[in-house]
């Protein structure tokens, strides 16, 4: 015991006196969360139940469950110009009040973020839409190809999330470590930084910052995974560079990014753009202002090798050939706030003769539109061509394969109090099914909010949803499954420091 009090002490005075030779301090921010999740008629039929896992047990077509999380964001300042950045979360975990018919603790690797490094898209096994399959990738960092921990939700109190160094030189600013990402829209890079974020894009990385006048470039160099630490031919990397134009005289912002995701044993070879436009006009419309926005990502190159036919058909290389676009705009006025959103990610074509080209692109799972449509999986369509249903986890939906539009109003009703409504329609860019009389409208959706701001540091919100799924959820004529309502309803409460 004396033996362990004094390598307590020793480690207190070293840190003692590092902090005053140095002068350095400690801040930080954060904010804790609670909210509450119902979801009825998920599996599309509010007359029955069904086998959603395959187990051979009827599931309810119900889902419930409690978020919880305390995160705080500390900053150890060394210097003025060198610091150390952490994100670290507290008893986060989801329990589910019912769902399937339990009610017990259950674990997944989302909530309040996602592990280390991990993706903010589906991954493997519940959609072949993740951004990796086992057979020729179906995107970039997921399953395999990403540095997962040991560490899992709900089970340990305390998760260091991210840890990364900042050096502010003559010439930039220079960083290394565990750090978020976020670029343009968020439609593709997230770093899930908003108090209700699900997940998040985390990268081991290095990248040095220089500005020129407006511009600003930002070389990157990431390990997405070292896989075997004697061979760095099996090393996953990207390697690219931002840049940023920052026009602040006319309120506009654009920026450019490519890189180069690898794998050579696996034969992936990804080629990644992704540019966005952002403009601001003031003073516009009876004195509102307008934002718009715009952001586009192409990928391409080979992804592997799979097989293109049933057996024995030998493997084929798979190139990717996938397309997203995300449009906003936001009119503000007064108590007014008048939004409208418009977007398109390319789909996988069922055909087998389509095989050998990846063309299914998924957005970020932070980038949302609706309550239920694209966050919950719905309907009875069989996993697989890109689709969730009702029985895959919770908050695996993510955009994909279609054609959305959303436009939506919200108004500062008394001091604090606001409302807002939502509408969403979807229209899917493939069938999800060889059937080509198979319907391609996803329905239509309509949410409503009410919110009250308590003081500058505490919110609470109420919102409501209701899903009309279109023919598409019918699947092919053999199938044709029933299509009711959805409905969701979710409390949230928030404290922000």
């Amino acid at each position: 015991m004396r033996r362990l009090l004094a390598t307590l002490m020793a480690a207190c005075g070293a840190l003692a006196l590092t902090t005053a030779s140095f002068a350095a301090s400690i801040t930080f921010d954060g904010n804790w969360r609670v909210g509450y999740r119902l979801f009825d008629a998920l599996d599309l039929n509010q007359n029955e139940d069904f086998d959603t896992d395959g187990d051979g047990f009827l599931e309810q077509d119900n889902r419930s469950f409690v978020l919880h999380r305390l995160r705080l964001n500390p900053v150890i300042n060394i210097t003025d110009d060198l610091g150390v950045y952490f994100q670290t979360d507290i008893l986060t975990g989801r329990y589910r009040a019912a769902d399937s018919g339990g009610a017990a603790p259950h674990n997944l690797n989302f909530t309040g973020g996602a592990y280390w490094g991990s993706p903010a898209v589906a991954q493997g096994g519940d959609a072949n839409f993740a951004r990796e399959g086992q057979t020729g990738a179906r995107g970039l960092f997921a399953g395999d190809f990403s540095q997962f921990s040991n560490e899992r939700n709900g089970e340990e109190n305390f998760l260091v999330r991210r840890v990364w160094g900042e050096w502010a030189t003559d010439y930039g600013t220079l960083r290394a470590g565990r750090m978020p990402r976020h670029f343009g829209l968020g439609m593709w890079w997230n770093d899930g930084n908003r108090v209700w974020d699900y997940f998040q894009d985390t990268v081991d990385t290095v990248n040095f910052e220089a500005s020129f006048g407006n511009l600003t470039f930002v070389p990157f160099y990431d390990i997405i995974n070292e896989d075997d630490r004697d061979d760095h031919s099996r090393r996953t990397t990207n390697s690219g560079v931002w840049a940023i134009y920052n026009w602040l005289d006319h309120d506009l912002e654009a920026g450019l990014m490519y890189y180069f995701f690898h794998k050579a044993n696996n034969n992936i070879a990804a080629h990644i753009f992704d540019g966005y436009v952002d403009k601001t006009f003031p003073n516009l419309f009876w004195n509102g202002t307008l934002r718009t926005a715009v952001e586009a990502v192409w990928i391409f190159g080979p992804q592997g090798f799979a097989a293109t036919g049933p057996a024995p058909t030998p493997l084929s290389e798979v190139d990717a050939n996938k397309f997203g676009l995300a449009a906003e705009a936001d009119y503000a006025r007064g108590k007014l706030d008048v939004w409208g959103r418009a977007g398109y990610a390319s789909g996988q074509p069922p055909h087998a003769g389509d095989a050998d080209e990846d063309r299914e692109f998924v957005f970020d799972r932070n980038y949302n539109i609706a309550l239920i449509m694209f966050e919950q999986g719905v309907g009875r369509l069989p996993l697989g061509f890109g689709e969730l249903n009702a029985g895959s986890n919770e908050y695996q939906n993510t955009i994909h394969n279609t054609v959305y539009a959303a436009l939506g109003a919200s108004y500062d009703l008394w001091k604090d109090l606001w409302v807002s409504l939502n509408g969403v329609w979807g229209y899917a860019a493939e069938r999800a099914s060889t059937d080509n009389a198979q319907n391609l409208n996803r329905g239509f959706e309509l949410d409503g909010s009410a919110g009250y701001q308590w003081t500058k540091n505490i919110a609470t919100s109420l919102d409501a949803g209701i899903l009309f799924p279109g023919e598409f959820y019918k699947g092919n004529a053999v199938q044709n499954f029933q299509t009711n309502e959805v409905l969701a309803l979710a409390f949230n409460a928030a404290v922000t420091f």
